[in-house]
């Protein structure tokens, strides 16, 4: 079984995120919120990278989560940048994560999806 950072789905999450960042930075001319998103999205996409197992990338998840939202929470200390890009690479991953779970089970089995509501 080959890792899932070779897999296709795992490979469209990174070019997705660095997608993202591309188009942030061509817009964001200096603008203080997607400075900040930017700046985050970076630290989640050096996480990613290193990226080799399912259980490695819940743990990215995690940490993806807490540096968005200590406590699980939006933080209105954070800026809107930061929020927004911190919605849009948990529901990224979470996608991925569904994806990958689907593509390796062998058959039907409690999903990681539900797994993951029921922590919430």
């Amino acid at each position: 079984m080959q890792p899932i950072s070779k897999t296709p789905t795992f490979l469209r999450l990174l070019a997705d995120v660095e997608e993202y960042l591309r188009a942030l930075g061509a817009q964001s001319k200096g603008a203080e919120d997607q400075v900040a998103e930017i700046n985050a999205i970076r630290r989640v996409l050096a996480m990613l990278t290193k990226v080799e197992t399912g259980a490695q990338l819940v743990v990215a998840y995690d940490k993806a989560r807490e540096l968005m939202w200590p406590g699980d929470k939006i933080d209105t200390a954070r800026t809107e940048g930061e929020n927004r890009a911190g919605v849009w690479l948990k529901q990224r991953i979470e996608l991925t994560l569904d994806a990958l779970e689907i593509e390796s089970s062998p058959g039907p089995t409690a999903s990681t999806s539900t797994k993951r509501n029921s922590q919430r």
